[in-house]
């Protein structure tokens, strides 16, 4: 079967909940690929792969990279590829960027963030047959390196504005919106008020999808994770174990035993 398109992920609106997850490697992508409705190749790679401080420290080269290696591993799922900072700063440099990100990753689609501002950037994309996820809320290519993220919609004044962007990204022609860090109950009436569907991070359940970074989900981390993550396992502690062991082996002479080693063929013996 083909992997699920961006009119499938559209469909299942109101129907059932659409399961995401931000990851960016093949062993990973291979894992989550059967199970998943989307996968997103996030910028945040650029914290939790590359140990950078920001999503603003990552470029084209490496999401190209990273997009290519998922896209090659998942089979079922929609693969969304993150746009990263400065690739789409205006229309024309985003068209060129996300053709360059479809070619040469196979990814079905890309993400952008913002809302208003961004309708022109979208509209161009899907004129051009490249389908466009939009990101509105908490904007993290917008937040200096060191600087906190914050949930936003507490005024009336960013309520009305997060409606207006979701609004106008569902106009521009974007089939899908991530809402970031938006609090309850404006992420509820979000998705209410669109057709399209939206995917909750630190958003409302109420929202038609969800989506966590995959080292956030396995703990692969020990530092403080945001309010918004479930870890559902520690891997960080097995992983920390098995080379705990494995160092310990090497030094006791225990690994490699003979069962690891190569050896000549032995010699047939003449008469």
């Amino acid at each position: 079967m083909p992997p699920l398109s961006p009119s499938d992920i559209k469909n299942m609106k109101n129907t059932q909940k659409i399961v995401a997850i931000s990851l960016s490697t093949a062993p990973l992508a291979h894992l989550a690929d059967p199970l998943v409705d989307i996968i997103l190749v996030g910028d945040s790679l650029a914290m939790t792969l590359f140990n950078l401080s920001s999503t603003q420290c990552i470029d084209v080269p490496t999401m190209t990279r990273h997009g290519k290696a998922v896209a090659l591993a998942a089979s079922h799922a929609l693969v969304i590829i993150d746009m990263p900072f400065k690739s789409y700063d205006s229309p024309q440099i985003a068209l060129e960027n996300a053709q360059h990100f479809l070619e040469n990753t196979k990814a079905h689609a890309v993400k952008v963030e913002g809302g208003t501002e961004m309708t022109e950037t979208i509209k161009i994309l899907v004129s051009h047959d490249i389908p466009v996820c939009a990101h509105i809320g908490l904007l993290p290519q917008s937040i200096p390196p060191g600087q906190k993220f914050t949930p936003t919609g507490h005024s009336q004044k960013q309520k009305n504005q997060l409606l207006n962007d979701a609004i106008a990204v569902e106009n521009a022609g974007a089939f899908a919106v991530v809402l970031e860090a938006i609090v309850e109950p404006l992420a509820k009436e979000i998705s209410q008020t669109l057709s399209i569907p939206t995917i909750g991070i630190g958003a409302s359940p109420q929202c038609d999808g969800q989506v966590i970074v995959a080292e956030d989900i396995l703990g692969f981390s020990t530092k403080d994770t945001p309010r918004f993550v479930k870890q559902y396992a520690q891997i960080h502690a097995h992983i920390s174990h098995a080379f705990s062991q494995y160092a310990k082996e090497v030094r006791n002479l225990s690994f490699p035993e003979p069962k690891h080693c190569y050896y000549e063929p032995k010699k047939k013996e003449t008469s």
